[in-house]
């Protein structure tokens, strides 16, 4: 058997040693280069979720003012503005009894917007807490 002395052994433990530590400091950089692109990738998804929320107003506001010109001389009196708060869901006396007013083709129009209208919200809300919480998640896990 071939006895090595203690004086051999030294110099590979060392070189192992240095290898490890190298290893460790590669693994820290690209953890942390992981990181900073997930960072960039969230930070995009989140500015794209903002957009797409702020855009989601100016539409609905649009079917509204076209199922509003739809329903012409009968809801004028009342204007566009309370006429979009009435089709949003306000349960008023005053907004029911313009609401029943309208014609078939009208209060179908406005049943449909209202039922897309709550699946939108509730899809944004939804997508909203995700995002808030994955990124917390993710923020604890790596920051």
């Amino acid at each position: 058997m071939l006895a090595l002395s203690s004086s051999q052994f030294e110099p590979s433990l060392c070189r192992l040693w240095k290898r490890h530590r190298l290893a460790r400091n590669c693994c820290a950089q690209s953890v942390q280069c992981t990181m900073e692109t997930f960072e960039a990738i969230y930070k995009c998804v989140f500015v794209a979720s903002a957009l797409l929320v702020g855009g989601c107003v100016p539409y609905m506001y649009w079917r509204i003012h076209q199922i509003y010109k739809c329903a012409g001389a009968q809801v004028e009196r009342a204007g566009f503005l309370w006429f979009a708060i009435y089709v949003q869901g306000s349960q008023s006396v005053s907004g029911i009894k313009m609401l029943e007013g309208l014609p078939q083709g009208i209060k179908t129009q406005v049943a449909t917007f209202r039922l897309r209208s709550r699946r939108v919200h509730v899809g944004v809300v939804l997508w909203t807490v995700f995002l808030v919480l994955f990124g917390s998640v993710v923020k604890r896990l790596f920051g």
